[in-house]
């Protein structure tokens, strides 16, 4: 990894979210950078308060991992956004025990900056509440 530069101010902002094609069509390719390093959060945000987060402003999990899970507690990773930069990529995988972040290597991303974008996302998380509204999703038939 090259040397570890200041993450903007609006990274969180920055973010996108391509189609699971987009996705699916870059795994064929390979992979386009030289490695990812990952962040584990354990505590600084809670899984139920991520999910809620990202579901609200992104959609629906557009992660590979999501089309390989089955629909049981049985999974490893229960969840995943693949998030865009203009920098690079980030996978945020919801698992058992923890929360991952994989983040490309473009990003540069140093200890400090992991440090302050764990804050960042959680008072973004707490502080937003437009985003704990969720649209419900069931649907009732007359069977």
């Amino acid at each position: 990894m090259g040397i570890a530069m200041p993450l903007a101010e609006d990274f969180l902002a920055s973010l996108t979210c391509p189609h699971p094609k987009v996705i699916f069509d870059r795994l064929r390719k390979g992979p386009t950078h030289k490695g990812m390093v990952a962040w584990k959060w354990r505590s600084e945000v809670s899984p139920a308060d991520l999910y809620c987060y990202l579901g609200a402003r992104f959609g629906r999990p557009n992660g590979p991992q999501n089309f390989l899970r089955n629909d049981s507690s049985d999974n490893l990773i229960h969840w995943e956004w693949v998030l865009d930069h203009p920098s690079g990529i980030i996978h945020i995988q919801g698992m058992n025990f923890r929360t991952e972040l994989w983040v490309s290597s473009g990003l540069n991303v140093s200890d400090a900056d992991a440090a302050r974008e764990k804050k960042q996302a959680k008072r973004a998380i707490i502080t937003d509440r437009r985003y704990y509204t969720m649209r419900n999703t069931i649907s009732y038939s007359d069977h």
